[in-house]
């Protein structure tokens, strides 16, 4: 089995508005996440024009590469930037982006021509991942058949309400941590999932910390969900705390 995209454990999310709201430097935040051994992380940044996301992108992979490591991490000696939305930088600029986060209206719009620079990302081992807000919408990009194999992970959310996305036009209620657990340990999953060469990820998000976290993970552990690598991700409290996120996945490897 091949091995998870996220070795750290936890899928971080660098969203520029809510660094400049709270004065960070994204460039040090970045720095703080390589040295605890993260990576990749997401590069968010909905004020953006794809010119000015392009030049951030190569600004931050730069300081990125040449920066102090914490522990063994592949992503920290390549790109290790997964774009959101903007899948045609993603794919002109391989040296700065390791993979692509689309939305569900980014997938309903999708032209002919993205959908095969969706298919070669993955082709060529890039990372590429769908946001679902349902049980239905989760099961369905489980078994969508992206480029030769499939999404890299699958995201569902949001497991608690969060002010991350109000510039985002997937506004969903929160689901919270029990229908998310449902949801994840579907016994009607197995069909989907068994027999894969590569265990399929559920990256979970919205309103996470480490004490939801905590929570969380306990819930699907008494379901018993073993088929689902299942990651959290985060944008305000990996800003807030990336201490405090650190030892509670320490605690738990």
């Amino acid at each position: 089995m091949s091995a998870p995209h996220f070795p750290a454990g936890l899928y971080p999310i660098l969203d520029l508005d809510a660094c400049r709201n709270r004065n960070l430097n994204p460039d040090e935040i970045i720095l703080q996440w390589k040295k605890l051994g993260w990576g990749p992380y997401q590069l968010r940044a909905k004020s953006l024009q794809a010119e000015e996301y392009a030049a951030m992108a190569e600004h931050l992979h730069a300081r990125w590469i040449s920066a102090e490591s914490g522990g063994e991490n592949r992503w920290h000696s390549r790109p290790a930037i997964i774009a959101n939305d903007f899948l045609e930088v993603a794919w002109h600029h391989s040296d700065w982006f390791c993979g692509i986060h689309l939305g569900r209206s980014d997938l309903q719009s999708l032209s002919p021509r993205e959908e095969q620079m969706l298919g070669q990302i993955l082709d060529s081992g890039g990372v590429a991942g769908c946001s679902t807000h349902t049980a239905e919408e989760f099961r369905n990009a489980l078994e969508e058949k992206r480029g030769g194999t499939g999404w890299s992970y699958v995201a569902l959310g949001p497991v608690f309400s969060s002010d991350s996305k109000t510039n985002s036009l997937d506004q969903n209620p929160a689901l919270g941590v029990e229908k998310v657990s449902e949801i994840v340990a579907d016994p009607a999953l197995s069909d989907v999932l068994s027999g894969r060469q590569i265990r399929s990820t559920a990256v979970l998000i919205g309103g996470l910390d480490p004490d939801r976290w905590r929570a969380l993970r306990e819930a699907t552990e008494r379901r018993n969900v073993e088929e689902l690598s299942l990651v959290p991700a985060a944008i305000a409290s990996v800003l807030d705390g990336a201490q405090r996120w650190n030892e509670a996945l320490e605690g738990h490897s």
